[in-house]
Protein backbone atom coordinates (compact mmCIF):
# COMPACT_ATOMS: atom_id res chain seq x y z
CA UNK A 1 0.00 0.00 0.00
CA UNK A 2 1.29 3.62 -0.96
CA UNK A 3 0.55 6.61 1.00
CA UNK A 4 1.43 10.33 -0.53
CA UNK A 5 3.10 11.93 2.71
CA UNK A 6 1.95 15.39 1.38
CA UNK A 7 3.72 15.38 -1.38
CA UNK A 8 7.10 14.70 0.21
CA UNK A 9 7.44 11.41 -1.09
CA UNK A 10 5.06 8.22 -2.09
CA UNK A 11 6.37 5.07 -0.41
CA UNK A 12 5.44 2.13 0.74
CA UNK A 13 4.42 2.22 4.25
CA UNK A 14 7.31 -0.88 5.27
CA UNK A 15 9.70 1.35 3.48
CA UNK A 16 8.66 4.45 5.46
CA UNK A 17 8.76 1.69 8.73
CA UNK A 18 12.03 0.05 8.30
CA UNK A 19 14.74 2.82 6.23
CA UNK A 20 17.23 3.06 6.94
CA UNK A 21 18.65 -0.06 8.24
CA UNK A 22 21.90 -0.06 10.95
CA UNK A 23 22.23 3.64 10.32
CA UNK A 24 26.08 4.28 11.40
CA UNK A 25 27.89 7.77 11.19
CA UNK A 26 30.87 7.02 9.66
CA UNK A 27 28.59 5.92 6.42
CA UNK A 28 25.86 8.37 6.04
CA UNK A 29 25.51 12.01 6.23
CA UNK A 30 23.65 12.80 9.89
CA UNK A 31 22.34 16.25 8.05
CA UNK A 32 20.52 14.47 5.41
CA UNK A 33 19.27 11.72 7.78
CA UNK A 34 17.72 14.63 9.34
CA UNK A 35 16.59 16.84 6.84
CA UNK A 36 15.19 14.55 4.54
CA UNK A 37 14.51 11.35 6.34
CA UNK A 38 11.39 11.31 8.72
CA UNK A 39 10.10 8.00 9.64
CA UNK A 40 8.04 8.95 12.29
CA UNK A 41 4.79 9.62 10.52
CA UNK A 42 1.78 7.81 11.63
CA UNK A 43 -1.80 7.98 10.96
CA UNK A 44 -4.88 8.90 12.79
CA UNK A 45 -7.91 6.74 12.27
CA UNK A 46 -6.40 4.89 9.88
CA UNK A 47 -9.85 3.56 8.80
CA UNK A 48 -11.27 6.27 8.46
CA UNK A 49 -11.16 8.75 5.10
CA UNK A 50 -10.56 11.79 6.76
CA UNK A 51 -7.30 10.55 8.70
CA UNK A 52 -4.60 12.88 9.05
CA UNK A 53 -0.62 12.36 9.52
CA UNK A 54 0.98 12.86 13.29
CA UNK A 55 4.98 12.96 13.80
CA UNK A 56 6.17 11.89 17.15
CA UNK A 57 8.49 14.38 17.71
CA UNK A 58 10.56 13.49 20.72
CA UNK A 59 10.50 9.85 20.29
CA UNK A 60 11.88 10.69 16.64
CA UNK A 61 14.54 13.05 17.65
CA UNK A 62 15.45 10.53 20.94
CA UNK A 63 16.16 7.63 18.55
CA UNK A 64 17.86 10.21 15.98
CA UNK A 65 20.52 11.02 18.38
CA UNK A 66 20.87 7.60 20.05
CA UNK A 67 21.81 6.28 16.39
CA UNK A 68 24.05 9.30 15.47
CA UNK A 69 26.39 10.20 18.16
CA UNK A 70 29.03 10.90 17.57
CA UNK A 71 28.04 13.33 14.59
CA UNK A 72 31.11 13.55 11.82
CA UNK A 73 33.75 11.44 10.66
CA UNK A 74 37.48 12.22 12.55
CA UNK A 75 39.25 11.79 9.27
CA UNK A 76 37.44 14.08 7.28
CA UNK A 77 37.37 17.06 9.80
CA UNK A 78 40.85 16.49 10.52
CA UNK A 79 41.20 16.99 7.12
CA UNK A 80 39.13 20.19 6.76
CA UNK A 81 40.95 21.54 9.33
CA UNK A 82 44.22 21.02 8.08
CA UNK A 83 42.98 22.24 4.43
CA UNK A 84 41.09 25.96 6.14
CA UNK A 85 44.50 26.59 8.15
CA UNK A 86 46.78 26.65 5.24
CA UNK A 87 44.28 28.76 3.18
CA UNK A 88 44.02 30.98 5.35
CA UNK A 89 47.86 31.54 6.18
CA UNK A 90 48.14 31.21 2.45
CA UNK A 91 45.97 34.14 2.23
CA UNK A 92 47.54 35.83 4.90
CA UNK A 93 44.51 35.49 7.47
CA UNK A 94 44.12 34.39 10.70
CA UNK A 95 42.37 30.92 12.46
CA UNK A 96 41.27 30.88 16.01
CA UNK A 97 40.71 27.14 18.06
CA UNK A 98 37.38 28.29 20.24
CA UNK A 99 35.43 25.43 22.64
CA UNK A 100 31.71 26.11 23.67
CA UNK A 101 31.43 26.61 27.15
CA UNK A 102 27.91 25.93 27.37
CA UNK A 103 25.52 24.16 24.82
CA UNK A 104 25.32 25.38 20.99
CA UNK A 105 22.47 25.66 19.13
CA UNK A 106 22.49 26.58 15.21
CA UNK A 107 19.24 26.59 12.75
CA UNK A 108 16.69 26.53 15.23
CA UNK A 109 14.46 28.32 12.76
CA UNK A 110 14.64 26.62 10.14
CA UNK A 111 11.85 24.07 9.20
CA UNK A 112 11.57 20.66 9.88
CA UNK A 113 8.80 18.32 11.06
CA UNK A 114 9.96 18.58 14.89
CA UNK A 115 9.22 22.09 15.10
CA UNK A 116 12.81 23.15 15.51
CA UNK A 117 15.50 22.80 12.61
CA UNK A 118 19.25 22.34 13.05
CA UNK A 119 21.93 23.38 10.38
CA UNK A 120 24.17 20.96 9.03
CA UNK A 121 27.21 21.43 7.18
CA UNK A 122 26.06 20.34 3.65
CA UNK A 123 29.58 18.39 2.75
CA UNK A 124 31.11 17.62 6.44
CA UNK A 125 27.65 16.06 7.92
CA UNK A 126 28.06 18.34 11.48
CA UNK A 127 26.66 21.26 13.11
CA UNK A 128 28.25 24.39 12.12
CA UNK A 129 28.25 28.55 11.97
CA UNK A 130 28.00 30.10 8.71
CA UNK A 131 30.72 32.77 7.50
CA UNK A 132 27.79 35.01 7.49
CA UNK A 133 27.38 34.71 10.93
CA UNK A 134 30.98 34.80 11.67
CA UNK A 135 30.93 38.35 9.99
CA UNK A 136 27.72 39.42 11.30
CA UNK A 137 29.03 38.88 14.65
CA UNK A 138 32.44 40.75 13.97
CA UNK A 139 30.42 43.81 12.24
CA UNK A 140 28.16 43.52 15.35
CA UNK A 141 30.80 43.73 18.01
CA UNK A 142 33.19 46.57 16.51
CA UNK A 143 29.33 48.86 15.93
CA UNK A 144 29.09 48.59 19.75
CA UNK A 145 32.84 48.36 21.13
CA UNK A 146 33.37 52.00 21.72
CA UNK A 147 37.00 51.20 22.80
CA UNK A 148 37.78 49.65 19.53
CA UNK A 149 41.23 50.34 17.61
CA UNK A 150 39.84 50.41 13.75
CA UNK A 151 38.12 53.57 12.63
CA UNK A 152 35.42 54.66 10.85
CA UNK A 153 37.62 54.57 7.32
CA UNK A 154 39.34 51.13 8.44
CA UNK A 155 35.58 49.73 8.64
CA UNK A 156 34.11 50.89 5.94
CA UNK A 157 37.11 49.30 4.11
CA UNK A 158 36.93 45.98 5.76
CA UNK A 159 32.66 45.77 5.67
CA UNK A 160 31.90 47.85 2.13
CA UNK A 161 29.57 50.22 4.21
CA UNK A 162 29.65 52.43 6.81
CA UNK A 163 29.21 52.04 10.61
CA UNK A 164 25.85 51.91 11.74
CA UNK A 165 25.95 53.68 15.56
CA UNK A 166 22.43 54.01 17.32
CA UNK A 167 21.95 57.78 16.06
CA UNK A 168 22.79 56.50 12.32
CA UNK A 169 20.26 54.13 12.64
CA UNK A 170 17.45 56.59 13.52
CA UNK A 171 18.64 58.57 10.87
CA UNK A 172 18.09 55.89 8.20
CA UNK A 173 14.89 54.62 9.32
CA UNK A 174 13.62 58.04 8.96
CA UNK A 175 15.28 58.63 5.55
CA UNK A 176 13.68 54.90 4.16
CA UNK A 177 10.69 56.38 4.93
CA UNK A 178 10.76 59.46 3.04
CA UNK A 179 12.29 57.50 -0.05
CA UNK A 180 9.21 55.66 -0.50
CA UNK A 181 7.77 58.65 -1.95
CA UNK A 182 11.08 60.07 -3.55
CA UNK A 183 11.36 60.00 -7.29
CA UNK A 184 13.31 57.34 -9.25
CA UNK A 185 16.43 60.14 -9.64
CA UNK A 186 16.35 60.41 -6.39
CA UNK A 187 16.62 56.74 -5.77
CA UNK A 188 19.02 56.39 -8.22
CA UNK A 189 21.83 59.02 -5.91
CA UNK A 190 22.92 56.54 -3.82
CA UNK A 191 26.04 56.55 -1.60
CA UNK A 192 29.02 54.79 -3.77
CA UNK A 193 30.63 53.64 -0.42
CA UNK A 194 27.50 51.73 0.35
CA UNK A 195 28.14 49.37 -2.56
CA UNK A 196 31.77 48.41 -2.45
CA UNK A 197 33.01 45.10 -1.89
CA UNK A 198 34.57 44.59 1.99
CA UNK A 199 37.97 43.26 2.25
CA UNK A 200 36.90 41.14 4.81
CA UNK A 201 36.36 37.40 4.00
CA UNK A 202 34.96 35.16 6.99
CA UNK A 203 34.77 31.42 6.34
CA UNK A 204 32.47 28.68 8.09
CA UNK A 205 33.12 28.06 11.61
CA UNK A 206 32.55 23.97 11.61
CA UNK A 207 33.90 21.42 14.41
CA UNK A 208 36.73 19.93 14.28
CA UNK A 209 36.76 16.94 16.39
CA UNK A 210 32.93 14.67 15.60
CA UNK A 211 30.35 16.54 17.45
CA UNK A 212 28.30 14.95 20.37
CA UNK A 213 24.41 16.18 20.35
CA UNK A 214 22.04 16.34 23.45
CA UNK A 215 18.96 16.83 23.71
CA UNK A 216 17.25 19.79 25.31
CA UNK A 217 13.76 20.80 26.26
CA UNK A 218 12.25 24.46 26.16
CA UNK A 219 8.52 24.88 27.79
CA UNK A 220 6.10 27.53 26.64
CA UNK A 221 3.61 28.03 29.13
CA UNK A 222 1.09 30.40 27.29
CA UNK A 223 0.73 29.02 23.87
CA UNK A 224 -2.89 30.73 23.55
CA UNK A 225 -1.06 33.70 24.20
CA UNK A 226 1.44 33.69 21.46
CA UNK A 227 -0.24 32.24 18.82
CA UNK A 228 -3.57 34.15 19.38
CA UNK A 229 -3.34 37.14 21.67
CA UNK A 230 -5.71 35.22 24.53
CA UNK A 231 -4.77 36.28 28.36
CA UNK A 232 -1.97 34.81 29.92
CA UNK A 233 -3.44 32.57 32.57
CA UNK A 234 -2.19 29.69 34.95
CA UNK A 235 -4.83 28.10 32.94
CA UNK A 236 -2.90 26.84 29.82
CA UNK A 237 -1.40 24.04 29.56
CA UNK A 238 2.41 23.46 29.10
CA UNK A 239 4.02 22.36 25.88
CA UNK A 240 7.43 20.63 26.21
CA UNK A 241 9.39 21.37 22.73
CA UNK A 242 12.77 18.96 22.65
CA UNK A 243 15.05 20.62 20.27
CA UNK A 244 18.68 19.16 19.50
CA UNK A 245 22.41 21.18 21.05
CA UNK A 246 25.80 20.16 20.63
CA UNK A 247 27.20 19.38 23.80
CA UNK A 248 29.74 21.72 25.65
CA UNK A 249 33.53 21.83 25.39
CA UNK A 250 32.96 21.40 21.69
CA UNK A 251 36.25 22.85 19.74
CA UNK A 252 35.07 25.24 16.72
CA UNK A 253 37.47 26.80 13.69
CA UNK A 254 36.93 30.31 13.47
CA UNK A 255 38.91 31.60 10.40
CA UNK A 256 39.12 35.08 8.55
CA UNK A 257 41.55 36.50 5.87
CA UNK A 258 41.72 38.87 3.14
CA UNK A 259 39.32 39.43 0.11
CA UNK A 260 42.61 40.11 -1.82
CA UNK A 261 46.38 39.11 -0.63
CA UNK A 262 47.01 42.49 0.89
CA UNK A 263 44.75 44.84 2.63
CA UNK A 264 44.33 44.41 6.65
CA UNK A 265 47.23 42.78 8.02
CA UNK A 266 47.58 45.51 10.50
CA UNK A 267 44.09 44.53 12.06
CA UNK A 268 43.72 41.10 12.18
CA UNK A 269 44.86 40.90 15.87
CA UNK A 270 42.21 43.59 16.62
CA UNK A 271 39.86 41.74 14.30
CA UNK A 272 40.77 38.02 16.69
CA UNK A 273 40.34 40.02 20.18
CA UNK A 274 36.46 41.47 19.35
CA UNK A 275 35.54 38.30 17.65
CA UNK A 276 36.57 36.36 20.88
CA UNK A 277 35.24 39.17 22.99
CA UNK A 278 31.89 38.72 21.25
CA UNK A 279 31.89 35.05 21.57
CA UNK A 280 32.43 35.00 25.19
CA UNK A 281 30.09 37.58 26.10
CA UNK A 282 27.44 37.60 23.00
CA UNK A 283 27.58 33.99 21.97
CA UNK A 284 26.64 32.95 18.68
CA UNK A 285 23.72 30.70 17.18
CA UNK A 286 20.10 30.76 19.17
CA UNK A 287 19.30 31.39 22.54
CA UNK A 288 22.42 33.23 23.39
CA UNK A 289 20.00 35.11 25.64
CA UNK A 290 19.83 31.60 27.68
CA UNK A 291 23.46 31.43 27.94
CA UNK A 292 23.63 28.98 24.73
CA UNK A 293 26.50 29.32 22.36
CA UNK A 294 29.43 31.09 24.50
CA UNK A 295 33.05 30.11 23.06
CA UNK A 296 36.28 30.68 25.28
Amino acid sequence: MTRNLRGLALLPSETIRDFPPNFSSKQMHAGLYFNKYANAWQWENEAKSDSKLSFNKSDWLKSFVSQCNPVGHKQALETYTQRIEHLVAARGGMTLRLKTVERFVTGLGLPHPVENGFLWHHSLGVPYLPGTAVKGILRAQLEADTESQIDDETFLRLFGSPRRTDSAARENDTAGKAAETATAETENEKDTASMQRGALLCFDAPPTIPVRLELDIMTPHYGPYYHAGDIPGDWHSPNPVTFLTVAPETEFIFSFAPYKSTGIDIELEELSRVLRIALDYFGAGAKTAAGYGRFL
